[in-house]
């Protein structure tokens, strides 16, 4: 989290919680290795897919 005067720590959990592990994803993607996360291309196809669905049943 940052403030208008410095970066300040945020509570991420428990070493091995969920959120660390993706975190690790990330970082591992933006290096450009293997990683478990969508890519954003499957991720911009999911939220296109799930956009019509919600439309339709309106």
């Amino acid at each position: 989290m940052r403030t208008l005067e410095r970066w300040s720590d945020i509570d991420t959990g428990q070493v091995g919680s969920s959120v660390l592990l993706q975190l690790d994803e990330v970082a591992k993607m933006m290096a450009g290795k293997p990683n478990k996360l969508a890519s954003f291309g499957e991720a911009l196809a999911v939220q296109v897919v799930v956009e019509q669905t919600l439309n339709s049943s309106c």
